[in-house]
Formats: C-alpha cells, structure tokens, sequence
C-alpha cells in the first residue's frame, strides 16, 4: 500500500517516537503506525492466540478424560462418515470436528472482552463503536469463523493490519490497553485520522500535524 507523503513525515501515535516513521509506517485500522508498533501488536495478538487454544485444550483434554474414567467415549455419539467417502471430505470433516469440539474457544473473549490471552498480553476486544468490552454473544460472532479449516491460517496474517474477518462480522477490535486512548486504538472524531493528533478544541478543519482535511469539518 502506497503510503501518503504526509504519514512518512509524522510521529508514530502509539509510541511517539521523536523520529518521522517514513517508509516504516504501516496501515494499523484507519491510521498509521511505525513498523514496530504494528509487529508487537501482532505478535501479542498471535501469543495470545495461542495462549488461549492451549488454555481450552487443556481444559477439554481434562474433562475428556474424566469421562473416559467413568467409560464414556466421545467417538462413540460422534457422527461418522460411510467408509467409501474421498479422503478430501474425509480430512475437511475431521478438521470441522475438531473446531466444532473446541466449541468453548469462541466465547473465550466475552469476559469483559478478555481471553486468558488477552489478559496476560494487555490486550481487549470491544465494541468497534464505543470501544465497550464485548459480552459472550459477541465473542462467539467474532470466532465461530475459525470453524472453518485454515480460517486461523488466515486470520493470523489479518492481524497485522489490525482487523481480521470476525472483527468486520461482529463490529469489533482489538486494542492495545496501554494505548488505548491513542489513535487508532481509539478511532473516534477527536483525533486525526491521518496521523493521529489530538484535534479535540480544533476549529481550523485542518489537522495542524499532518495538514489532513478533518471530516465533517
């Protein structure tokens, strides 16, 4: 993506770095952010991403087998395909099994928007509105695309530029709780959306940072 001239001259608004970012300014939501704030914001949405799938498949490897101890099998009420089925519908049904199994990881961020992942990374998922904490309905919107085999795959690389299919399904985002009154964590009218300058007492309609025409302005 061709980055505005206008960006390479401003501070990154998450770190404030005194330096421009130039040409290691990376799209971030509807702004900009320096190359190391868009990875570190990645790679801790991608730890707790793991966190959290070990976390329940710890859990349900537990209550497994505390049925197995009193001789209840899940393959035994588990549908099975005839053996005559290809082996490409045979892999695809064992990967949607698999996710279908783990069906508690998709509310696992409707607890004040925070996974066990979430929680140790410093991160939230809210509202993409009024950036309020998502209840269980709403986790389960934004996850129950990972029932879709390699949809994680997918979802993995999305989050380098902040929002992933669930996010765009359920309306929401992921924000960083450090900086989370900073732009773009906090995309909301008063600030720019270019460089992300604190426009609140502005009534130029111009953006004094980054010289950004304020919308509605």
């Amino acid at each position: 993506m061709e980055i505005p001239e206008e960006i390479k001259n401003c501070r990154c608004p998450l770190c404030d770095l005194p330096e421009p970012m130039g040409h290691r300014a990376m799209q971030l939501y509807e702004g900009f952010v320096c190359r190391n704030c868009a990875r570190s914001f990645a790679q801790l949405r991608q730890f707790a991403y793991v966190v959290d799938w070990f976390v329940v498949a710890t859990v349900l490897l537990g209550v497994i087998s505390a049925l197995r101890y009193h001789g209840i099998t899940i393959a035994r009420y588990w549908p099975r395909l005839p053996s005559t089925t290809p082996m490409k519908i045979e892999l695809f049904w064992r990967a949607f099994s698999v996710n279908v199994l783990f069906l508690p990881f998709y509310f696992k961020d409707g607890f004040a928007g925070r996974s066990p992942g979430k929680w140790l990374t410093g991160l939230t998922v809210v509202d993409d509105f009024n950036l309020q904490p998502i209840d269980l309905g709403r986790s389960f919107v934004r996850n129950i695309l990972l029932v879709i085999p390699f949809a994680t795959l997918v979802g993995m690389a999305q989050m380098i530029s902040g929002k992933r299919l669930g996010d765009g399904l359920a309306n929401t985002r992921v924000i960083w709780n450090k900086y989370r009154h900073k732009f773009p964590m906090d995309s909301r009218t008063h600030v720019c959306r270019q460089c992300g300058y604190d426009l609140r007492g502005n009534a130029s309609g111009t953006c004094p940072e980054c010289g950004n025409r304020i919308s509605g302005a």
